[in-house]
């Protein structure tokens, strides 16, 4: 009975959900068409493309408002190579710019008298590409490519399931055939790359979708079938690494259903290799309810809560905003013993906000089947189906009221308050998780608790949390990001100013004497360095355990003053350490002896204390060539002070040689010339 029960309350919660559907998320577009829809596209939230059968090419510059139908604008420029109309249905669309895009698809001619279609093939798979948004369009494959040949081989592709582009130029299309077309400049030249797993003649594979992440690293999704059991479709990923001369089926689970769709969230532009493959956010959905998440040991099936006794959906396309949030479409058969012919079939859309650790069935469940997605953003998702059925999600993104801390002056090591008002017109519950990263000041992200609704704004509701200031955290003004995101990956972004009151080491002069300094000679590198704590008293209790606050090291590059031939990030360079003998905080470094060339230097210096801070500055050294011997400064010139050292060392006055060498230079300014 408890079981039964349970059952019940299964059920009702499906159906109160489908019930609710229209209260908030997805809701009917006019497409203007009855024809079954199979894919769209949307470039930002206004303008997509949307395709299905008969040719049907669909246009929105406005979110859907209102679908512009541009088929006839596509059958205009299909060549009329044969007494009838050819019968074309689009699987696919992408777009990379408001201008330029490709649809693609499957065109079957009617079964006719061999001399009336000879040499043309009966089924094979199409591209279109435009550079007007859909005004005009030109047939990239296999038109071009077969008719300027005397024989008419067959297309590789009997049909085309999907596109998909990288970069503008840079393209891969997958379909029923044992090839990946491939083209490296837009589509004007399509290559096709064989792909086959199988020596059994029977055995036959479709390509269901492709993703790439660098221009040698894709995957497809698919399944394989013998001729002699179509029926019987093993499901499969393949992947390749150096861009589609060779294939490998991807770890996944056996026996798998077929699977229809892939999706991989990465930058795609920064990835050169697959080093770390097994770490990107990819999921993979087919029949039989089958959702698969790439992990480190290959692909892992996802489950979602289901009643018993409703028919298992099968999904035919996913999307994702992010590596959290994403959706699943497709349909389910309504009845798991059906008493009517045939069962009538119900729009299936599932939904998850962290990565598909959990799936919850949406709020919409109308009779239909949905056959493609499209997201723009996290506020906007497109489905479309059979029967011309467009439905539009959106979502209303949160808002920042105020955020602010308390204390806003607060010394390291001590608590501080984060408050972070937030709005969201989809409800408070709508909002999933709002954050302050400290780790600019050395610490964690925090995650703030929802606490009472804003008093300062009523139309707000306020987050809060308590932290600590790293003790590491350096002196000043900081902005720390906030981040609110709600449960379709929507984000409002803001920041909290804080400023941190510590102990930190400070270079506050440097100086080198002798300065310039003759080559040969010795010179004094000095730094004056403090410990400065604005707060005035050092709270102890402030710090890590085992730590006190005092000066650590100060040390000085002295590669250039010995003309050591070094790189600034190599190994050979010479580091010097400071010391201050007699504590005033003044560090010195004494080298004995300057060989490298003239020439003037700024000699690296920097100094660390015992909490980890660093401050860093220069020496600024001259290096010249020894003009006057008797310049003991040396300033540049021989004068009375040059003269008290020089009676200083020669006393006696018996070396008559260096007291004419000492007379001819005294009284001249210009040694640094010389």
């Amino acid at each position: 009975m408890k079981k039964l029960l349970a059952m019940a309350i299964t059920i009702l919660l499906v159906l109160s959900l489908t019930h609710r559907a229209h209260a908030k998320g997805w809701e009917y577009q006019k497409s203007g068409t009855n024809a079954n829809l199979n894919d769209v596209f949307f470039i930002n939230q206004e303008v997509g493309w949307a395709v299905g059968d008969n040719g049907t090419i669909l246009f929105t510059k406005d979110g859907g408002e209102k679908w512009v139908d541009l088929s006839a604008s596509a059958e205009m420029y299909l060549p009329q190579l044969v007494p009838y109309r050819p019968f074309c249905s689009f699987k696919a669309v992408q777009f990379v710019s408001l201008r330029e895009g490709w649809v693609a698809g499957k065109v079957e001619l009617p079964v006719m008298e061999l001399e009336t279609t000879s040499p043309f093939p009966m089924e094979f798979g199409i591209i279109l590409h435009t550079e007007d948004g859909g005004e005009s369009w030109k047939i990239q494959y296999p038109w071009d490519k077969y008719l300027e040949q005397d024989i008419f081989p067959a297309p590789a592709l009997t049909g085309i399931n999907d596109i998909f582009f990288l970069t503008p130029t840079t393209g891969w299309a997958v379909g029923d055939g044992f090839a990946v077309l491939e083209t490296k400049n837009g589509g004007k030249t399509w290559k096709e790359l064989p792909i086959e797993f199988s020596v059994i003649p029977e055995f036959r594979i479709s390509l269901m979708s492709t993703k790439w992440i660098s221009p040698l690293v894709g995957w497809v999704v698919g399944y394989e079938y013998d001729m002699n059991a179509q029926k019987e479709r093993i499901g499969f990923i393949a992947r390749t690494r150096d861009g589609g001369e060779s294939w490998d089926k991807d770890v996944h689970p056996n026996n798998l259903p077929q699977l229809n769709d892939i999706e991989i969230k990465v930058p795609w532009h920064s990835i050169t290799d697959c080093i770390n493959c097994f770490r990107l956010p990819a999921w993979s959905v087919g029949y039989n309810g089958t959702i698969l998440h790439l992990t480190e040991y290959g692909w892992k099936y996802q489950h979602f809560p289901w009643p018993l006794c409703m028919p298992i959906p099968d999904f035919y396309a996913t999307g994702f905003v992010d590596d959290k949030h994403g959706w699943i479409v497709g349909f389910r058969e309504k009845y798991l013993n059906p008493t009517e012919e045939p069962n009538p079939l119900m729009m299936t859309i599932f939904h998850t906000s962290d990565g598909g650790e959990n799936w919850q069935v949406s709020p919409f469940g109308d009779k239909g089947k949905l056959n493609g997605i499209a997201l723009a953003g996290a506020t906007d998702a497109w489905a479309v189906g059979d029967k011309g059925v467009i439905i539009h999600y959106q979502n209303s993104p949160p808002e920042i009221c105020r955020a602010w801390a308390e204390p806003q002056l607060v010394e390291a090591g001590q608590e501080v308050e984060f408050f972070v008002s937030v709005k969201d017109f989809d409800g408070p519950d709508d909002i999933e998780k709002v954050t302050v990263d400290m780790k600019l000041i050395g610490g964690d992200v925090v995650e703030l608790e929802r606490e009472f609704e804003d008093i300062g704004d009523r139309r707000c509701v306020l987050y809060k949390a308590t932290a600590e200031i790293p003790a590491l955290a350096p002196y000043g003004l900081h902005l720390l990001p906030v981040e609110v995101v709600d449960k379709d990956g929507a984000k409002a972004k803001g920041v909290i100013e804080v400023f941190v009151v510590t102990c930190f080491v400070k270079i506050e002069d440097t100086w080198a004497k002798p300065n310039p300094v003759r080559q040969g000679s010795r010179v004094l590198l000095a730094a004056k360095v403090r410990l400065l704590c604005p707060k005035g008293v050092v709270d102890e209790a402030s710090l890590p355990e085992g730590k006190e606050i005092k000066i650590d090291k100060v040390r000085v590059d002295i590669t250039e003053l010995l003309g050591v031939d070094c790189g600034p990030d190599m190994d050979c360079r010479i580091i010097a350490d400071m010391e201050d003998p007699d504590g005033d905080g003044v560090y010195t470094c004494l080298v004995k002896e300057v060989t490298g060339s003239p020439g003037t230097y700024e000699l690296p210096v920097w100094a660390t204390d015992t909490l980890g801070h660093i401050d860093k500055s220069v020496i600024k050294v001259g290096i010249i060539h020894a003009g006057c011997l008797f310049d003991s400064e040396p300033d540049g010139d021989v004068d009375g002070v040059d003269l008290a050292v020089f009676a200083e060392r020669y006393q006696s006055m018996i070396n008559p040689l260096a007291l004419r060498e000492f007379a001819a230079e005294y009284g001249h300014d210009d040694c640094f010339e010389r």
